[in-house]
């Protein structure tokens, strides 16, 4: 008798278990569910690449949501390298078409410069030719102040900004600004501007008489009274930073070495006191020009007539880069010298005329060249494009395979819970007949 009690409870017991309400069948349900959902994760992922292969560092995938999200991170950084990429291409395109236009401009200019070369021209006729030939050298020379999206069109080894602040400012607080400029730039070089030659002067000069206002220079006397120096940029660090002298005495004294001065009227004066530092002025003089040279105290309170409202930046332009993920493209400057005065190339006369000539052919002959280095920057940055894609595919490629492995990983996971359930539930419905047999012989 207690044999049969104790078959019967095994039989309750068991009966219990494979029921249909039993623990075990939750539990394989749950697996079940658990690995389709895995499996559905991994595809929501493989559609969408910017989904991590693994969201869980402690997962075992740890190592691969590590490396497939620097694949991602790569792919990003290069397609913004691929922008900047694609914008200087367009940069370059936008000088291609003005240097174009220069050269057609100037092209024209020689052909007026073969005419006036006529001994037999009248002076009407020579006056008339002049007229048409200094049109075009203006519009050449707007040309190379363009801009576009606020960066210069052309860059050339060096730069000339009249800074207008719309206010007295000292000497002092323009080189600070200057400093500070040049600091901030890890390409150029920013200073006060020394002007050693003419061309130099007519550059600064036509900023000068088109804003209207004084401005300071790199220059002045402060060590030694009399003794007039550039004192920043390089000509600043000469002379164990000392400065290259240009000047020495007042009004009366010389140049030093001949070097380049454009002193005004009796100027420099020390009138009044300490009248050390450099003033370019935009008054203009008996002959139209503007432009020349005054020595000011350090000082905002000068007057209207001389006191400087800003100050003018030189600028030594470096090379533009490139940039790749891992190097950079180094593009040649692409540069448009005008002539910013009729002074340097005019027709007034048959010995100008034949001087003009050859000038614009040789500039003629450079500009061609500017245009060569633009193709060549042209070709680099479109090499480099290029290679941003083909590391842009691989990345995306690699990122694809890791999914779809993940993927087929998961699904395989899914097929193998299956099939143990499926076997599970076969073993327990015969479990479950077996249990019935036994009870109805039992009973």
């Amino acid at each position: 008798m207690p044999v049969l009690i104790h078959c019967m409870e095994a039989v309750l017991f068991y009966t219990f278990m494979l029921s249909p309400t039993a623990p075990v069948f939750a539990s394989l349900a749950d697996m079940s569910h658990r690995a389709m959902t895995r499996y559905q994760h991994s595809v929501s992922k493989t559609l969408d690449k910017t989904e991590p292969i693994s969201r869980k560092a402690g997962d075992k995938n740890s190592g691969q949501y590590v490396y497939a999200s620097r694949l991602q991170s790569e792919v990003r950084r290069s397609k913004v390298y691929g922008m900047n990429l694609q914008s200087a291409i367009s940069h370059y395109q936008t000088q291609d078409g003005f240097l174009s236009s220069a050269i057609d401009k100037y092209q024209h200019m020689s052909l007026l410069a073969t005419k006036a070369s006529n001994p037999l021209l009248t002076d009407l006729e020579r006056e008339n030719i002049n007229q048409e030939f200094e049109s075009f050298r203006k519009d050449i020379m707007s040309f190379s102040l363009e801009t576009v999206n606020g960066n210069d069109v052309f860059r050339s080894a060096k730069k000339y900004q009249l800074v207008d602040k719309g206010a007295n400012i000292n000497w002092t607080d323009a080189k600070a600004e200057a400093d500070a400029l040049d600091a901030a730039d890890p390409i150029n070089t920013h200073y006060l501007a020394t002007i050693t030659t003419d061309y130099e002067q007519d550059a600064i000069a036509f900023q000068i008489g088109d804003v209207g206002i004084n401005a300071w220079l790199g220059g002045n006397d402060t060590a030694v009274e009399g003794d007039w120096r550039w004192t920043e940029g390089p000509e600043g660090a000469e002379n164990g930073g000392a400065g290259r002298s240009f000047w020495s005495g007042n009004s009366g004294g010389s140049s030093v070495n001949e070097a380049y001065q454009n002193w005004g009227h009796n100027e420099p004066n020390d009138a009044g006191s300490n009248e050390d530092y450099l003033q370019i002025s935009q008054k203009v003089q008996s002959d139209g020009s503007v432009g020349k040279w005054n020595d000011l105290p350090d000082t905002n309170t000068a007057g209207a007539t001389y006191q400087p409202k800003g100050y003018v930046i030189e600028t030594d332009q470096g090379k533009l880069l490139g940039l790749l993920p891992q190097n950079s493209i180094d593009l040649e400057n692409v540069s448009l010298v005008p002539f910013y005065s009729s002074s340097y190339i005019n027709l007034n006369t048959l010995n100008d005329s034949v001087q003009a000539e050859a000038t614009l052919r040789s500039t003629i002959d450079t500009l061609i060249q500017q245009k060569g280095n633009i193709g060549a920057n042209i070709s680099q940055l479109e090499l480099g494009v290029e290679r941003l894609n083909r590391q842009i595919a691989a990345s995306e490629h690699s990122f694809a395979r890791m999914s779809d492995e993940e993927m087929m990983d998961d699904m395989l996971q899914v097929t193998k819970t299956k099939l143990r359930s499926d076997a599970s539930m076969s073993l327990m419905v015969q479990a479950r007949g077996i249990s019935r047999n036994l009870t109805e012989k039992l009973l």
